[in-house]
């Protein structure tokens, strides 16, 4: 979330300090191995 955001609520929540990146870094990190596994994989 930024302060450019359209969303009402979600720009309420950057200008109050509750922005930000919440993502879960070693969810995104399993997920790619996983597509990166699956897309080498040979038929």
């Amino acid at each position: 979330m930024t302060a450019e955001t359209s969303d009402p609520v979600a720009r309420a929540m950057v200008k109050r300090g509750k922005g930000g990146d919440f993502r879960n870094p070693e969810r995104i990190r399993a997920w790619a191995h996983h597509i990166g596994t699956e897309l080498g994989a040979t038929p």
